[in-house]
């Protein structure tokens, strides 16, 4: 197998915490152990500290004020790494600004072009998409790029839309380290629980899991509480909505979770709820699985690839309280279902196993290179 120079340029990186940013982590990761060097262009985390222990080179830059003026100078930082360090695939993570520079980095300095695009970038409903500017460039750099790869079944149809032809589009789905959530320590909650978990955006649905956890039966809330692990500016909002709810004594905000906590939660909890409005992959869907926890979650966007209704969980429209309630107090009070539904889980999690998963970004690159 010959070994590639790639770099990866991402538009968001650790230290901030997300769905992208474990993603491209751990694909860097992967790649370095394969063998490949590995360069890892990333923005700056203002008022946080950078430093990072990774086996691969790190490269930050200052991350442009606007989001349409100054975005190209990132392209200095990647003609300085191709010269530096050589390149011979350039997959650039999240399409604006990254997958824009990178595209037109890659016209001036010919290299293969990889895109993927992690939802908000190619989502007809969000800021950039809504921005006529903005969303020209991400139709341009996607119709340059020698492959995009598509996170789940929704993404591949919005590149479609988007005018990427069908031989350019690669399915990759992301994944999770299935061993990671196996052998988790103790409970870290006194009680049972339903648990969700992530970034408290608007999107992700937690003030409709608070209003459908609202309309249990109060004799169900006092058997079980619903802990909502995570951070963010949303959370003032939810904590006065819990309050003016009367529902301090069955909610609770534990903060962020990361690794060995994460799995501890996810491990022993009763159901995991995940109520996004809007979700291109579905993330914690994955780790639940990998935990064998049977999960409620909406029937949108990457969910729909992972969760089969009654199978691995159930799925509920989104923005809809009642059917979220409903199918929560199904769920905790069928001890046979959830036992059922969690062996379905832990089944379908092999396939969103990172060892599964990431050899497809080889398979691309290899091809990108040898001139297929």
């Amino acid at each position: 197998m010959r070994r590639l120079r790639i770099c990866l340029y991402t538009s968001t990186y650790y230290p901030t915490v997300g769905g992208q940013e474990e993603v491209v982590d751990r694909q860097a990761r992967f790649l370095h152990e394969r063998g490949h060097r590995v360069v890892l262009l990333a923005p700056f985390v203002r008022h946080h500290d950078n430093r990072l222990e990774r086996p691969f080179c790190i490269v930050r830059f200052a991350k442009p004020t606007s989001k349409r003026y100054g975005v190209s100078q990132v392209a200095v930082h990647l003609a300085w790494l191709r010269l530096r360090w050589g390149m011979d695939v350039l997959h650039a993570h999240g399409l604006y600004p990254a997958g824009f520079v990178a595209s037109q980095f890659a016209r001036l300095w010919p290299v293969p072009l990889v895109l993927t695009a992690h939802g908000g970038d190619v989502a007809a409903n969000e800021d950039i998409c809504l921005h006529p500017l903005l969303n020209r460039r991400v139709v341009a750099a996607l119709r340059r790029a020698d492959a995009v790869t598509a996170i789940s079944t929704a993404i591949h149809h919005r590149y479609r839309e988007l005018g990427v032809a069908e031989e350019r589009i690669v399915d990759i789905s992301n994944g999770v380290e299935v061993a990671a959530f196996r052998d988790p320590p103790s409970s870290p909650h006194p009680r049972p629980y339903c648990l969700a978990i992530g970034i408290f955006f608007e999107k992700k649905g937690f003030d409709v899991l608070i209003e459908a956890w609202r309309r249990l039966d109060p004799a169900l809330r006092a058997r079980v509480d619903l802990v909502i692990a995570g951070g963010g500016r949303g959370e003032a909002a939810l904590q006065q909505q819990v309050a003016e709810a009367g529902l301090e004594g069955s909610i609770f905000f534990p903060g962020m979770v990361r690794d060995e906590a994460k799995a501890a939660w996810l491990a022993h909890a009763e159901v995991v709820a995940v109520p996004s409005r809007r979700e291109p992959f579905g993330l914690v869907v994955a780790e639940a699985m990998a935990a064998g926890r049977p999960v409620v979650a909406s029937r949108v966007g990457g969910i729909c690839d992972m969760v089969r209704d009654g199978v691995e969980g159930l799925l509920v429209a989104p923005e809809a309280p009642d059917g979220l309630a409903a199918a929560l107090a199904r769920l905790l009070a069928d001890d046979a279902l959830r036992t059922r539904l969690a062996a379905g889980a832990s089944a379908r999690a092999a396939a969103y196993d990172w060892q599964r998963v990431l050899p497809g970004y080889e398979v691309v690159y290899e091809r990108l290179v040898e001139g297929g």
